[in-house]
């Protein structure tokens, strides 16, 4: 088990997974603009001081830990520049409840 495995030994999966989004400035400052509205691909990437691929990446990062969806289809790796992403805004509240749960024990 590496460190940084045995320093989040027992705390709740959704609580490493919001610490993890968290980590990343660049996924909160996505998600910060996608909790403003549905966009698209382009219209984040202009409205971000972040490279293409560094906005993609937030983007498969977010959707991966269940933080955000689009309207392309299930299971496609690579989304179309048209796709519109949103929030799972039950997913964050949820996550940050159970990280607030978690440090106030």
């Amino acid at each position: 088990m590496s460190r940084a495995d045995s320093m989040m030994a027992g705390v709740p999966e959704r609580v490493v997974c919001f610490q993890e989004m968290y980590s990343a400035r660049s996924r909160v400052v996505l998600l910060r603009h996608l909790l403003d509205r549905p966009m698209t691909f382009p219209e984040l990437r202009d409205l971000v001081d972040m490279s293409p691929a560094s906005v993609r990446e937030g983007l498969n990062d977010l959707e991966r830990m269940g933080y955000i969806g689009s309207d392309s289809p299930e299971g496609r790796l690579r989304k179309s520049s048209g796709a519109t992403f949103f929030v799972d805004r039950r997913v964050v509240v949820e996550d940050l409840a159970e990280t607030f749960r978690f440090l106030l024990g």
